[in-house]
């Protein structure tokens, strides 16, 4: 039997990804979902980058 993977919950993140990039602040994103990242379009602004790790959002920060 195939075991259920928890539900991922946003709880309002969307909404301070929404301020956050109205207001000019990069967005690190980190997905370490497993599988395909679905893509909304927010995803593709330049202000947001997606990591599959904490790690790679740190080297991510470094950058910013």
């Amino acid at each position: 039997q195939q075991q259920e993977q928890p539900q991922e919950q946003q709880q309002g993140g969307l909404i301070e990804t929404g301020v956050a990039i109205s207001e000019g602040i990069p967005v690190i994103v980190v997905y370490e979902g497993y599988t395909p990242l679905p893509e909304p379009s927010w995803t593709k602004h330049p202000l947001v980058t997606v990591v599959r790790s904490l790690d790679a959002a740190f080297e991510a920060a470094k950058g910013v």
